[in-house]
Parts: structure tokens; C-alpha cells; sequence
């Protein structure tokens, strides 16, 4: 929903299928860091190449960033120019 609203707002092509996940993943909830990457690690693919393309990559709250850090690597596997990140919110430090 966040998403939708920036897009319209400013108008700007929203595309919720570009990245998908290809594999299942353990709960990240109960994972630590290093666990959270390695669980995360390869969970993810673009669906078709984005050759030049910058991309707003949005996420309502961000923990440690493995999710993030892992979509953004294979937006630029597919050929993403620029990745930008945007978050609602994001967790401190004690809480992860």
C-alpha cells in the first residue's frame, strides 16, 4: 500500500512482480544478524533483466537489512543503475 500511494502520488511506474522469492525461508523474527543473512541469502530473483533502470526499492520497517541487502544485490545483477532504498522505519539496535 505504501508503494501504491508514492506511485501515484508522484507518479512514478510501480512494478510489484520485478523481484520475486524462488526459495522458503526460516522466520527471520527469531534469527540474529548473521543468521538473517545467511537465511536470506539467494531467497530472491528478478524476473527479467532491468538494464539501466534506478529503482525505489520500498520496505515498511527494516531490522538488520538482509532483506533489503539482498533484493538490492540482484536489482543489480538484473542491471539496475541505481537502487534506492526507502523505509518507514527501522529497528534499533538493542531490538535486533
Amino acid at each position: 500500500m505504501i508503494a501504491q500511494e508514492i506511485s501515484h502520488r508522484l507518479n512514478i511506474p510501480l512494478d510489484q512482480t520485478l523481484v520475486g522469492r524462488v526459495k522458503n525461508t526460516a522466520d527471520q523474527k527469531l534469527l540474529d544478524r548473521a543468521e538473517r543473512l545467511k537465511n536470506i541469502r539467494g531467497a530472491f530473483r528478478a524476473r527479467r533483466p532491468i538494464h539501466g533502470s534506478r529503482v525505489l526499492l520500498i520496505d515498511d520497517v527494516i531490522t538488520t537489512g538482509a532483506t533489503v541487502s539482498e533484493i538490492t544485490g540482484e536489482l543489480y545483477r538484473a542491471g539496475a543503475s541505481d537502487v534506492t532504498v526507502l523505509t518507514l522505519a527501522r529497528t534499533t539496535s538493542a531490538a535486533t
